[in-house]
């Protein structure tokens, strides 16, 4: 069994999105990896503050989530209970292999998967394709706004000679005395230092950068492969409407 899980972390609400792949094996060493997988994620999803989503490959084709049947058969019932008793729900309706939906979407969140559709498969792949859409709400980011108007400082530029003689002018004993309070005494030191280096250390005002927001998007797939995609999923529509056509298969096998 292969595991492959994610976080959106900025969106709302949180989702970890889990990808499985099992084996098509119903024997001894199967049921003991559908035991181990049924506790690792029944303790996961009874403690983790997130909606799930199970993208899965679970080889079990005789589960039925519209009419809640299954087979009397172990690894099947097991995952089956599994998904009943902690509230998942399957998404998949339409076959993604022959006559078997043997992927499945399952989420424990009615609300969050709103579109669900077959396309081609990739490449030599006996699997179409799953295209399904999710509800979020984007998180506003909280990095702070950028400031335009602090000057940028040359400090290689810095003439150090005379700002080392202008602190050294400073009645430093009298400015101790005169603020004995240590908010006001940092205030003013903080007062004398940027006078000197707006004195001593030449700057520039920043200019503020535009961005060209009608720029021509170019695409990242080139235009002979382009035409072999739309050709491609007029094939497959039509291998759709009638999969046993033999010279439509080989078509598409060749495209």
């Amino acid at each position: 069994m292969e595991v492959i899980g994610f976080d959106l972390v900025d969106v709302t609400p949180v989702i970890r999105i889990v990808v499985i792949y099992r084996p098509p094996y119903y024997d001894t060493s199967a049921k003991n990896l559908v035991n181990k997988w049924i506790e690792f994620f029944t303790e996961y999803v009874t403690s983790c503050g997130k909606q799930h989503m199970l993208v899965d490959n679970l080889k079990l084709p005789h589960i039925d989530c519209g009419h809640l049947t299954c087979p009397p058969q172990y690894v099947h019932s097991t995952v089956f209970d599994f998904i009943i008793k902690h509230g998942f729900s399957q998404f998949v309706t339409f076959c993604t292999r022959q006559e078997n939906i043997r992927d499945v979407i399952l989420c424990d969140d009615d609300l969050l998967i709103t579109r669900v559709a077959p396309h081609p498969s990739v490449g030599h792949s006996d699997h179409i394709v799953v295209e399904f859409e999710i509800s979020v709400d984007l998180c506003q980011s909280c990095s702070p706004a950028i400031d335009c108007t602090v000057p940028k400082y040359h400090w290689s530029k810095t003439n150090f000679d005379a700002m080392s003689a202008y602190l050294t002018s400073v009645d430093w004993a009298t400015l101790y005395s005169t603020n004995p309070c240590a908010g006001t005494l940092w205030s003013v030191f903080c007062q004398v230092l940027s006078t000197a280096i707006n004195l001593f250390v030449p700057c520039t005002s920043p200019v503020p950068h535009t961005t060209n927001t009608f720029c021509k998007k170019k695409h990242s797939v080139p235009k002979n492969m382009r035409k072999c995609e739309v050709r491609r999923r007029k094939l497959w529509r039509k291998l759709r409407s009638s999969p046993n056509d033999i010279a439509l298969q080989i078509r598409y096998q060749e495209c």
